[in-house]
């Protein structure tokens, strides 16, 4: 199965970092974030992937090149402007070859099981499926009511304390069939969230809500940015550290220079060629980042 992932966005919030550098290609624990998303979807078999860009697309490209390197298969397709979450779907469609595809945000960090959902969508021959995922406030997201059977019941966008009636929210995945992409306008400003899924709800199409309490983090603030880091160290998330444990809980990068007595204890990690002098003490939850 075919996957995109939607890169397009200029990550304002998170400015002034992602002036110079994507939202989804910033550090996470010292590997590009987008680096461990796409090894999160190749371990679920997704090895063909479009990326839908919008903004410093030459970093994505840079850095990943053709996939190949990756054991994948990466295209990238650039807005020429804005198009939202659905337009931008839209823009790469003659790329999906006519097959069901899979749609993910790209600044999300999750653990979700790709496969259980694939699964759950062929089970219940959905036109539409859409990764749920329980909050505790969900008044900054897209509230998605579903039935016993996990069907799609209404959209309500950022709702109001009296329009809160679930706490599942809308957690930026997709299955998405071929044809149902016929409803999305071409080369328009359109979304999933409030154009196509509530107009394929209200035509009659089956939509259903995929509910997982699996790890999930949109990381597109700095307070969550930080959160992220928090979360692998403490190992809440699945995620391949990119040095070796060469203490308990220690992650250090080649080249560094360090006493055993340097550390307090772990989680922490330290990047390459770092070097930390005698009499230092390099606290829990630290990490150091190779520029």
């Amino acid at each position: 199965m075919k996957a995109v992932i939607l890169v397009g966005g200029e990550g304002t919030r998170l400015r002034p970092i992602t002036f110079l550098n994507p939202k989804s290609m910033l550090p996470l624990i010292n590997k590009p974030f987008m680096e461990n998303f796409i090894f999160w979807l190749k371990s679920h078999r997704i090895k063909d992937i479009i990326f839908s860009t919008g903004h410093l697309l030459e970093i994505f490209n840079n850095y990943f090149g053709d996939g190949s390197k990756f054991g994948l298969k990466l295209t990238y397709v650039n807005e020429e402007k804005p198009l939202d979450t659905c337009g931008g779907v839209k823009n790469v469609e003659k790329y999906l070859g006519g097959d069901r595809f899979m749609v993910f945000n790209g600044d999300i960090l999750s653990s979700l099981d790709l496969t259980d959902m694939i699964v759950f969508h062929k089970r219940k021959k959905a036109d539409i499926t859409i990764s749920l995922t329980p909050v505790e406030d969900p008044t900054s997201y897209g509230l998605v009511p579903i039935d016993n059977e996990g069907k799609v019941k209404q959209f309500i966008e950022k709702p109001g304390q009296k329009e809160i009636t679930t706490n599942l929210i809308n957690a930026g995945i997709y299955i998405i069939e071929p044809y149902v992409m016929k409803l999305a306008p071409e080369g328009k400003n359109y979304s999933f969230e409030r154009g196509l899924f509530p107009r394929a709800l209200y035509e009659g199409y089956k939509i259903y809500g995929y509910v997982s309490d699996s790890y999930w983090l949109d990381v597109g603030t700095p307070q969550k940015y930080l959160k992220a880091h928090y979360d692998i160290l403490n190992k809440k998330v699945n995620f391949k550290f990119p040095y070796k444990e060469l203490l308990e809980n220690i992650y250090i990068g080649k080249g560094s220079r360090y006493l055993k007595n340097n550390f307090v204890c772990g989680p922490l990690v330290i990047g390459e060629r770092t070097e930390i002098e005698k009499g230092a003490k390099i606290m829990p939850l630290t990490v150091t980042i190779l520029l």
